[in-house]
């Protein structure tokens, strides 16, 4: 009624209530909205309620030992997360997670965290709600449930967006026994606005319950470790929550003291957790220990002010996060979408004159093998020369297969002697600085038009993609086709190591990049009948569809299904190629029966059946006869029945006739 323009008797309806006072001034933004009370009762539903304040409903799966939570976040019902900002965006904090996977270990029996990955920062839309679906999966044969925490953006009347993978994790029934009291070293008040202006510098922004390190301290025989006082703010409800997020979360903040100092450096959030063990609840202040245990990775251990351990982690592994973050999760239509990988050309000035070309060295088994323009520069014979690590790029040629050894000695010699020699250079401290580029030649196909990859230098080419996942920045990969397109070498190696392509390939004097494109899928016409061919035989990218013959009466023992799933074979692929005469492709398939002829008996319209098409049965619908196709087996889907025919007849075959 007031917010109607009417004026209510307040003291008629509220003859307990007193006047607040306003805020003197504006700016002081304090929030007199009252906090909103818990959903409608999903019990009605059959579900369960979690006793938790971001939790809404939980439930049993009836077929499987598997639990289902689910909640719902918004910067409307749960204001303090705005506090928690990184960049522009407001971020769901890792320790956000944590309590919400702790909370779903209570309802399994499993209360410690084994192993957290957090895969992307799941960033919440002003005053659009998220939904959290945590699915707490059955034990494995270590009885350790795996989970998986999805998220997406949208309320009911909107247009969702897509369920987005944030975390997977591994919970365990095994809780460790909690460590002994202890008093952690003196910690110094700290001035809050400057050492949280420090951090926003970064692009981390703390506000609220957020900013809650009190104190920081350092003891100089523990250079790696630094202690901190944590406090919740009073106004902030621990109630509810195993330990708040944002008392966790405040708790981290001192880690920028073991790396700068300032916290100037850009921001980092937690990727990688493992041994969380929770050993009391409703904390509101904390006595923590931070200790660096290796590059970018930590240990914490959180007490009460009396010494009691509240929260222990055995690793936190933090990673950089870029200058924006997604605004929210994508829309469902980008669910499915598929990508593909393209090589496609750089323009020939892409990379720019090096300023003065880098001093390099070439390692070859085989000198005489070696591109022309690389043979007038020092080679050695394995990377373990010790003159390579003045050079600021080596550059390695991986030795060419004996055509004289079979395919799968091929690749096991050519993999061992990478592995070997790989694992030699990366553990020397002295090349630390120095660029190794993995010269390998056809271990890739930038088109279709390439030649079949090399199997050996296939497999040595991944085994060094994985190398540059463990080892960031000091290797590289570059493939070659031949001697002509080696001939632009020089100026590659003299760019490879500012380009910032780990991976590149030079094909007939044009180089290459790796990237993922979305997929060109076929769109099957809106209207009219049509079916799978080729514009051309001997080339797969001529696939297209096309008008198919008009529908005709069935002959009699013919029936038309409606194609569900057509299984591929090799047959289709060697017609698409010409290698036979066109036979039609899509021999097997499986779908609806649609249509019956008179002295069809043993089918009727709506029988799910598999089966032989003798015409292209890569269409909406084909005609075969009755006596081709058999009902569906229960158990098995459309996709799974259109793969049996083919397989079976030829075992019966194989088995009977030959």
């Amino acid at each position: 009624m007031h917010t109607r323009g009417h004026s209510p008797a307040w003291h008629t309806l509220y003859p307990q209530a007193r006047a607040t006072a306003l805020p003197t001034y504006p700016f002081q933004h304090r929030r007199y909205w009252l906090a909103p009370g818990a959903g409608a009762d999903v019990n009605a539903a059959g579900l369960d309620r979690p006793e938790h304040p971001l939790l809404g409903a939980l439930t049993q799966l009836a077929d499987q030992d598997q639990i289902v939570i689910s909640g719902r976040l918004s910067t409307s019902t749960h204001a303090w997360l705005t506090g928690h900002r990184i960049h522009d965006s407001v971020v769901f904090p890792a320790t956000g997670f944590i309590e919400l996977v702790l909370h779903a270990g209570q309802h399994v029996d499993c209360p410690a965290i084994d192993e957290l990955i957090l895969h992307t920062p799941l960033v919440l839309a002003d005053h659009v709600p998220t939904d959290l679906q945590i699915t707490v999966h059955p034990r494995d044969e270590h009885q350790r449930r795996p989970l998986t925490i999805h998220a997406r953006t949208g309320a009911a009347n909107q247009q969702r967006g897509a369920w987005v993978l944030h975390a997977t994790g591994t919970l365990s029934a095994d809780q460790p026994d909690a460590p002994a009291p202890t008093a952690l070293p003196h910690t110094t008040a700290i001035d809050s606005s400057d050492f949280y202006g420090k951090l926003a510098t970064s692009g981390r922004h703390y506000d609220g319950p957020f900013q809650g390190v009190v104190g920081i301290g350092h003891d100089p025989n523990s250079p790696n470790t630094v202690y901190a006082d944590i406090a919740l703010p009073a106004d902030a409800d621990a109630h509810g929550y195993g330990i708040h997020p944002a008392l966790l979360d405040a708790a981290l903040h001192p880690l920028t003291t073991l790396d700068d100092g300032d916290g100037s450096t850009g921001a980092r959030l937690p990727f990688a957790l493992t041994g969380i063990t929770l050993h009391a609840t409703a904390a509101t202040r904390l006595n923590v220990a931070l200790t660096r245990i290796a590059e970018d990775t930590y240990a914490l251990c959180a007490c009460d002010p009396a010494g009691a351990p509240v929260i222990t982690v055995g690793t936190v592994t933090l990673r950089p996060v870029g200058d924006s973050l997604p605004q929210q999760t994508p829309p469902a239509a980008l669910g499915n979408g598929l990508f593909q990988l393209d090589w496609p050309a750089l323009p020939p000035d892409t990379f720019p004159a090096a300023d003065a070309a880098p001093t390099w060295a070439v390692v070859s088994d085989d000198p005489e093998r070696l591109a022309p323009a690389l043979r007038h520069t020092a080679c050695h014979a394995d990377l373990a020369h010790p003159q390579l690590a003045h050079a600021e790029l080596v550059i390695w040629t991986l030795p060419l297969p004996n055509p004289e050894q079979d395919p799968v000695g091929r690749v096991h010699a050519l993999t061992r002697h990478t592995l070997t020699h790989l694992q030699r250079w990366l553990a020397r401290p002295d090349t630390l600085n120095t660029q190794l580029v993995v010269l390998t030649r056809h271990a890739v196909a930038t088109s279709v038009h390439d030649r079949a990859p090399d199997l050996a230098h296939a497999a040595a080419w991944a085994l060094v993609h994985t190398t540059q996942h463990e080892h960031p920045g000091r290797v590289s990969l570059l493939d070659t086709d031949n001697d002509d397109s080696a001939r632009g070498l020089i100026d590659i190696l003299a760019a490879v190591g500012h380009s910032g392509e780990p991976q590149l390939a030079l094909r007939r004097g044009s180089t290459h990049i790796p990237r993922l494109t979305p997929s060109t899928s076929l769109t099957p016409p809106q209207s009219g009948a049509w079916q799978l061919g080729t514009t051309g035989k001997g080339d797969l990218t001529n696939l297209t569809l096309e008008p198919a013959e008009p529908v005709t009466a069935l002959a009699p023992g013919q029936v038309r299904v409606a194609i569900r799933a057509a299984g591929l074979n090799f047959h289709d692929v060697v017609v698409a190629l010409g290698a036979i005469p066109d036979e039609g492709m899509g021999a097997e398939a499986a779908g609806v029966v649609i249509d019956t002829a008179a002295d069809v008996t043993t089918l009727r319209r709506g029988d799910a059946v598999m089966g032989l098409f003798p015409n292209n049965a890569f269409a909406p619908t084909a005609v075969t006869d009755h006596r081709m196709v058999v009902r569906i087996p229960p158990g098995l889907s459309f996709a799974q029945a259109a793969s049996v025919p083919v397989a079976f007849l030829t075992a019966y075959i194989a088995l009977v006739d030959l």
